[in-house]
C-alpha cells in the first residue's frame, strides 16, 4: 500500500511541477553535472526531513492558513502562466520541424564555475523539496505517519514513510536518469537523435498542459 500511494501521489500538480522546473533546468543549463550532485543531495535531505514532520503533523496549521492558502494561489497563476508560454514556445519549434525547416537554435547557459553550480543545486534542492508535500498526501500515508508516534510502531513507520518518500520521487528519478543517458551517449541519446520531433511535442503538450492546469487550480482557490 506504501509502494502504490507513493507512485500514486507523484502524479499531482506540486510534483509535477517541481519534475517541470528542474527539467527546464538541465535542459537550458548546457552542462549540469555539478548543480545534478549537489541538488541530489540538499534535496534528499530536505525532502526527507520536512517529508516526516509534515506527515506526522507539524506545520498543520500554517498550511491551512489563508496567508499559505493565498501564496500557494499565486504560485500556481505564475508557475501555470509561465509553463503555457513554454509549451507554445516548444509548440513553435515542433511546428518549424514538421514543416522541414532547419531546427531552430536552442539558446542555453554555460556556467563554467563549478562553485556557482554546486551553489544552484544546493538552493534548488531546498527550494523544490518543499512543494512536493505541499499536496496532500494519500490518507493511508498520513496513517502510518501518525503511528510514529505510538509504543512500538516507530520503526515500521519510520520504515513505510522511507518507502513511501523513496517511490514518489520516481518521475524525478526518471528525468535525471534521462538526462544522464543523453549526457553519455546512452539509449536515450539514440532515441532522441531518431525522434527529436516527437520529443518536442511530447513536452509542448506536458507543459502547456500543466500549465493550463495551474492556472485553473488558481481559479479553484480563489
Amino acid at each position: 500500500m506504501m509502494l502504490l500511494s507513493g507512485f500514486l501521489d507523484a502524479l499531482n500538480p506540486c510534483a509535477m511541477t517541481t519534475v517541470g522546473i528542474f527539467g527546464l533546468l538541465l535542459f537550458f543549463l548546457r552542462d549540469s553535472r555539478f548543480l545534478l550532485r549537489a541538488f541530489v543531495v540538499s534535496f534528499l535531505v530536505f525532502y526527507f526531513t520536512t517529508g516526516f514532520l509534515i506527515q506526522a503533523g507539524w506545520g498543520t496549521v500554517y498550511f491551512s492558513s489563508m496567508s499559505y492558502l493565498a501564496m500557494a494561489a499565486l504560485f500556481y497563476l505564475t508557475v501555470g502562466a509561465f509553463f503555457i508560454g513554454i509549451g507554445i514556445w516548444l509548440l513553435g519549434i515542433w511546428v518549424k520541424m514538421r514543416g522541414g525547416r532547419p531546427i531552430p537554435y536552442v539558446f542555453g547557459f554555460a556556467i563554467a564555475e563549478p562553485a556557482l553550480l554546486r551553489f544552484l543545486g544546493v538552493v534548488l534542492g531546498l527550494v523544490l523539496a518543499v512543494p512536493l508535500y505541499s499536496w496532500p498526501q494519500h490518507w493511508w500515508a498520513t496513517m502510518v505517519a501518525n503511528d510514529m508516534l505510538l509504543p512500538g510502531k516507530m520503526l515500521d513507520a519510520f520504515t513505510g514513510m522511507a518507502w513511501y518518500g523513496i517511490v514518489r520521487l520516481w518521475p524525478l528519478l526518471v528525468m535525471a536518469w534521462v538526462y544522464r543517458s543523453i549526457r553519455r551517449n546512452g539509449v536515450c541519446a539514440g532515441w532522441m537523435a531518431k525522434r527529436l520531433s516527437m520529443i518536442f511535442a511530447v513536452s509542448a503538450a506536458f507543459y502547456a498542459g500543466l500549465g493550463f492546469g495551474l492556472v485553473l487550480f488558481f481559479f479553484q482557490k480563489i
